[in-house]
């Protein structure tokens, strides 16, 4: 696996909290911080080696000890490119529990003597519906974290900017993906299956892509 062994977790703890007054205390304070950002960058480069391995669970996990390391050094904005790699590590889940729960469909029709009748859609609690809405959730996180860093260069101007077409992009993602788990799970309840909390995650979740939709003009309406 690729948790982070007890001194990289132990820097991570460290760069959180607060320091002490003095030139010294502030040298030391910037020291651990770009300690912090390198642990960051070099974990989202093992997370990518994974992901392109195909190694879902390790590029996660790598994933999210990078987000934390980010996190602590106080950079929204590399913070956010990692949980954008998350939504994708999701998407991609979502695929490859697609593909198996096609193909197993697939051979239970023609198991049944191959009809040809219409496949049944997901279950609720599946692996597959279970990673589009993670990954939305995922992706959602990305663009509220993008958002935050956005607020907080208007009020710091040394603050590094955010590429406009990178916000639009990512807001573009999280209206497909909140419109694939809200689909899907739509799709439960218009089979007879799911209760009254599937219905009220379905229309939140098509409620959220119709927002990132407006927004999307919005956007393009800016630039």
């Amino acid at each position: 696996g690729t948790s982070l062994v007890p001194i990289e977790r132990e820097l991570i703890a460290r760069g959180g909290g607060g320091g002490g007054g003095g030139v010294a205390a502030a040298s030391t304070r910037e020291r651990q911080l770009g300690m912090l950002r390198r642990l960051g960058s070099v974990l989202n480069d093992l997370g990518q080696l994974q992901l392109r391995a195909g190694a879902l669970a390790d590029a996660e996990q790598a994933f999210a000890d990078g987000v934390a390391a980010f996190d602590h050094a106080g950079d929204l904005a590399n913070a956010a490119l990692l949980r954008l790699n998350r939504a994708t590590l999701c998407r991609r889940r979502a695929a490859r529990h697609a593909d198996a729960a096609e193909g197993a469909r697939r051979a239970a029709v023609a198991a049944l003597g191959g009809g040809g009748g219409r496949l049944a859609p997901p279950a609720e609690g599946s692996a597959e519906v279970r990673a589009l809405v993670d990954a939305a959730a995922q992706q959602r996180a990305a663009v509220d974290a993008l958002r935050s860093h956005e607020m907080a260069r208007a009020q710091r101007a040394a603050v590094r900017a955010v590429e406009p077409e990178l916000l639009a992009r990512a807001v573009a993602q999280h209206a497909a993906d909140e419109a694939a788990a809200g689909g899907a799970l739509h799709a439960i309840v218009a089979d007879g299956g799911g209760d009254e909390g599937t219905v009220r995650a379905a229309a939140e979740a098509l409620a959220r892509a119709q927002a990132s939709f407006d927004e999307i003009g919005e956007l393009a309406h800016v630039q």
